[in-house]
């Protein structure tokens, strides 16, 4: 019974106060409102959407394994789901494989 109150009385209060924002068809046109909530974290990745999944770019993944400690980082494979680069670390060249989904380096061979 108390749900039932709740409702209505949310329904009659959105009633009076929504009756002075209702957009008649000429204001409507005039009217774009984007809201957008971004949690610190949480945010949007760099990258591109393909079927309805996020990918970080290729250039981006580059970055990343840059900054796990590799130098010369050279794209070698950018087709999904996973990138693979040419990056040299201790005097040596390796194959570096990155999740294109979430930036994790996820192997490391040698050249």
């Amino acid at each position: 019974m108390k749900f039932r109150n709740l409702v209505i009385a949310a329904a009659a209060t959105l009633t009076m106060t929504g009756a002075g924002f209702i957009a008649t068809p000429a204001s409507a046109q005039d009217l774009d409102l984007d809201v957008y909530i971004d949690i610190p974290g949480f945010g949007r990745m760099p990258g591109y959407e393909y079927g309805g999944r996020r990918y970080i770019s290729c250039r981006h993944g580059a970055r990343i394994v840059d900054r796990r400690g590799f130098s010369r980082v050279r794209p070698f494979d950018c087709n999904r789901p996973f990138y693979r680069y040419r990056a040299r670390r201790g005097g040596d060249w390796w194959i570096v494989r990155l999740n294109a989904r979430n930036g994790r380096v996820v192997g490391v061979n040698p050249l």
